[in-house]
C-alpha cells in the first residue's frame, strides 16, 4: 500500500494511485492562477467546442475544463483523472473555476 507524501505530485504512477487521489490532490479553488495541478471528477457535459464541465470529485463543484483543440474530447458521463492541468482565471468571470489542459496533459478514464 502506498503512503502519501510530499513527492506524490512527482510520482510517475500517481494517476493509478488511489492514496494520492484521496489524500494528495488539492481542490481547484485552492490552486493559485497559473499553477499546474491534478484533478479528478465526472465529466458532466460539453460546454463548447473546446471545453467541458467536470464535477470535481473532492468537492462536488463544477470546474470548466478547457482543452487544447476541438479534437481533444472528454468522455461525458465518465469519471476521469487529469494529470497536468493549469489553473486559469478568466478576467470576465473571476468566480468560475477553470482548468486548462495542454497537449502534454494526461486524461485517464476510470473503469468500474
Amino acid at each position: 500500500m502506498a503512503k502519501g507524501g510530499e513527492y506524490c505530485g512527482l510520482c510517475n504512477v500517481r494517476g493509478l494511485c488511489d492514496t494520492y487521489w484521496t489524500t494528495g490532490v488539492s481542490k481547484t479553488a485552492d490552486i493559485p492562477e497559473g499553477e499546474w495541478y491534478d484533478l479528478a471528477g465526472t465529466v458532466v457535459r460539453e460546454h463548447g467546442v473546446k471545453s467541458f464541465v467536470l464535477r470535481e470529485a473532492q468537492t462536488g463543484v463544477e470546474v470548466l475544463v478547457r482543452t487544447p483543440a476541438p479534437s481533444f474530447g472528454l468522455p461525458v458521463g465518465r469519471d476521469i483523472r487529469i494529470l497536468g492541468a493549469k489553473r486559469t482565471v478568466d478576467p470576465d468571470e473571476e468566480g468560475t473555476l477553470i482548468a486548462s489542459l495542454a497537449s502534454v496533459s494526461e486524461v485517464l478514464e476510470l473503469t468500474v
